[in-house]
């Protein structure tokens, strides 16, 4: 729903309300990993840097410590390649001239966070969560559409199912548009 203005306002800049609220004085900005939102937003006359581009205006603008928190549900295709191009500001390289291995930072400290769905207890903690948003609100059945993907981690949405009814909620499905 990142393309949708309504969506994005629940969503993308909500958060980045709340993180701002929470960290008062620390620079909050974003990126896009997609680039086919990117895309979207673009025709739509929204420009949103991608993650290297964000990392180099931040570097232009001085900034020496970085803290990367995606907002990525599962560790599949956008969250390896945010993994590389951070990893890419923090590289060893062997100086040909000197022989030697020097190790080039463009920022004095930089951390990447975790998609939501990462550990055992990610997914315990979020189906609680849902569960506790949901109470009381739902009659029957219901679905949770996710995207899906052809990468590996589309075993992240089985687990999410299996946690959703080893809690107890054997209302609760998992189902994705893209993969199995």
């Amino acid at each position: 729903g990142t393309t949708h203005d309504d969506t994005r306002a629940l969503t993308i800049d909500a958060i980045n309300k709340k993180v701002a609220q929470a960290f008062p004085g620390v620079e909050v900005r974003e990126a896009y990993t997609s680039r086919m939102i990117m895309r979207r937003l673009k025709e739509k006359g929204m420009n949103k840097p991608n993650p290297m581009e964000a990392m180099d205006k931040l570097i232009a603008d001085g900034y020496t410590h970085l803290i990367i928190q995606p907002t990525n549900i599962i560790v599949g295709v956008e969250m390896e390649a945010l993994q590389k191009e951070v990893a890419s500001y923090q590289t060893k390289f062997k100086d040909i001239r000197l022989g030697t291995a020097l190790y080039s930072k463009k920022f004095k400290d930089i951390r990447l966070g975790t998609a939501l769905l990462h550990s055992p207890e990610d997914y315990q903690a979020t189906v609680k969560a849902i569960a506790a948003s949901l109470q009381g609100k739902t009659k029957g059945d219901c679905v949770f559409v996710c995207h899906g993907t052809y990468h590996p981690a589309n075993s992240t949405y089985g687990m999410l199912d299996y946690v959703m009814k080893a809690q107890g909620h054997k209302n609760y499905h998992v189902g994705t548009i893209e993969g199995y």
